[in-house]
């Protein structure tokens, strides 16, 4: 096969500039080696590659194709936003009646920083033909050794290539977020009760949340100073909407956030904290429901980063907003420049280096 002789890079994932391969493929198709570069994906309509040129459009493939096959058979390295071996393998018979062509390496790109229970997940022994996996914390890197079983040479240690939107100048803030994550019991909840609205409203979860929305020394702080209350229930609760609609609040269901437009962010354990602790952005963990994490309703009972060190950490709402205030006079957090890898240079360009010592080994 002519395709035996060219090296081929293949990048799995989703048309989105939420997708790190997709980023990364961006990056890298533009790039004069030698080296062809493909993005398998199953929907290619998005308004991203819509932007990409005529002849960048040329290199993006359907998801199990025969070309996708083809390419796959042939490729020299697959990188991949997701763990999930039928997510980007087109057809598992390949594997098996062509491993003499068969040269797999595939370098694995959560779309979120990894930062708890993620064992049945993403463990190496889920699937081995996973071989590299990036890490862009030194905790995420602690993570993939001690609970993922991956070798430290296994690990590609780097910013996430989406956060290459993030690096440009802070502008003048007049928002501040509140976002917080979804629970366990809550989606599972509503398969099978017929009173789960009552039951919602009833929860810590619902409750805290709202008792912070409707704070009158919040809003009355917010009224002063110009500032906009942005709101964001996870997607999976959005049939909720109503129960918080206020009419200070504005409410914002796209999961594109742009650190540098917000004061600061109030959260639990969203991947919006490392987003904005990317940015130097002030982040104040907050947990409506402390006791129901702790009794394991979340998706995951630990986490294996410092909170402490790099976000304000309450448990009371009044401290949400003494340090609301706080940031709203003064929006300088604790420096997160030793939290990430690499940070300071060009992402896209580190990860590019990287994948072709990796593929190539140049």
């Amino acid at each position: 096969m002519v395709l035996q002789h060219i090296p081929i890079w293949v990048y799995v994932g989703e048309c989105s500039d939420s997708d790190n391969s997709f980023v990364q493929f961006k990056h890298d198709i533009k790039r004069h080696d030698n080296i062809l570069r493909y993005f398998i994906c199953n929907h290619s309509e998005s308004k991203e590659v819509k932007n990409l040129t005529f002849f960048e459009r040329l290199f993006i493939i359907k998801f199990k194709s025969k070309l996708n096959r083809a390419i796959f058979i042939a490729s020299k390295g697959v990188v991949t936003s997701s763990f999930d071996e039928r997510r980007y393998i087109p057809n598992r018979k390949d594997l098996r009646f062509n491993s003499d062509i068969t040269n797999l390496n595939v370098c694995f790109m959560p779309n979120n920083i990894l930062f708890s229970d993620y064992d049945d997940m993403f463990s190496k022994e889920r699937n081995i033909l996973c071989n590299k996996i990036m890490a862009s914390t030194k905790s995420e890197e602690d993570l993939c050794i001690n609970r993922l079983h991956f070798r430290k040479n296994d690990i590609l240690l780097a910013p996430r290539p989406v956060f290459q939107k993030f690096t440009e100048k802070k502008q003048n803030s007049k928002k501040i977020l509140i976002a917080f994550s979804s629970r366990k019991n809550l989606i599972e909840r509503e398969k099978y009760d017929n009173t789960y609205a009552d039951y919602f409203t009833s929860t810590d979860y619902f409750v805290n949340i709202y008792n912070l929305l409707t704070s009158f020394q919040l809003h009355n702080t917010l009224r002063k100073n110009g500032i906009e209350l942005v709101f964001k229930l996870p997607k999976e609760l959005t049939r909720f909407d109503a129960l918080f609609k206020l009419d200070q609040i504005f409410f914002d269901h796209d999961s594109n956030v742009q650190p540098n437009e917000y004061i600061c962010l109030i959260t639990d354990y969203t991947s919006f904290i490392f987003d904005f602790l990317f940015c130097d952005i002030p982040v104040i963990h907050y947990v409506p429901d402390k006791i129901c994490i702790k009794a394991g309703l979340h998706f995951f009972r630990n986490v294996y980063f410092e909170i402490e060190k790099y976000c304000d950490k309450t448990n009371d709402i009044n401290d949400v907003i003494d340090l609301t205030n706080k940031y709203i006079s003064n929006n300088k957090s604790n420096s997160c420049y030793d939290f990430f890898f690499k940070k300071d240079q060009n992402i896209s360009d580190t990860i590019y280096k990287m994948l072709k010592n990796y593929f190539i080994g140049k």
